[in-house]
């Protein structure tokens, strides 16, 4: 917890945005190289995204999330 006047406020906005623009970056490069990550073996391929759907399933249902 802090205060910020309205000139810290605005820069800490801008530093957000930089930060969200940054890692929105990151995850679409994190995509690509997933996609290509079973390209030889598709049944692989969709035991992984099946397994990455029930961990996200997991996640989403846990009271934690929730709050």
């Amino acid at each position: 917890m802090g205060e910020l006047n309205p000139a810290e406020a605005r820069r800490t906005l801008e530093e957000m945005r930089g930060f969200v623009n940054r890692l929105e970056h990151v995850v679409k490069q994190a995509e690509e190289i997933a996609r290509d990550d079973f390209e030889g073996d598709p049944e692989i391929a969709r035991l992984d995204r099946e397994a990455e759907d029930r961990r996200t399933q997991v996640i989403r249902s846990s009271p934690e999330h929730a709050a």
